[in-house]
């Protein structure tokens, strides 16, 4: 009787099994990292990272509430709230905001608006303090936004940044 082998003959290709591990290992960063963004809020609302914002408050007559980051033609907010007592207020925005995102609704609607080369302003009845106006947006672009938004007295200056 002839002697038998035990052994397999395999061909191995080791510049190929390597460059394999290495994507492998880059693919297991990538979802390592998708993972640790969706968890910080990168990924839409929500998360670890507080995504809500406010600017200015009862002292200056004039308060925002806004998210901080905003998805491109995803639907937003920005809720003002006016703490003086007055029969109207004009609550203006800057070319910026109306260049980089669409108004969709203003709740209430405003008495008048208009539009000059600085942005647009429009002008609300109010009855009494704590009037509170709900300005729903849709941001065109992607990038940093910054707004800036004025009443007659107060200016405060809105930093959101919008993913694509």
């Amino acid at each position: 009787m002839g002697s038998t082998k035990n052994e397999l003959e395999v061909e191995e290709d080791i510049k190929l099994d390597r460059r394999m591990w290495t994507l492998e290992r880059v693919g297991w960063a990538a979802m390592f990292l998708f993972l640790v963004a969706a968890v910080l809020g990168f990924m839409g609302k929500g998360g670890l990272v507080v995504s809500e914002e406010n600017a200015g408050g009862p002292d200056t007559g004039l308060a925002i509430t806004y998210d901080r980051y905003l998805r491109q033609d995803a639907p937003s907010k920005i809720t003002v709230t006016f703490h003086s007592q007055r029969p109207e207020h004009q609550l203006r925005f800057n070319k910026m905001f109306i260049k980089s995102a669409r108004i969709e609704q203003i709740v209430p609607e405003p008495s008048a608006a208009g539009i000059d080369s600085a942005g647009i302003t429009y002008t609300f009845s109010t009855k009494d303090e704590g009037a509170m106006v709900i300005l729903y947006f849709k941001p065109s672009r992607a990038g940093s936004l910054h707004t800036v938004v004025s009443d007659n007295a107060t200016t405060l200056t809105l930093n959101q940044f919008v993913y694509p």
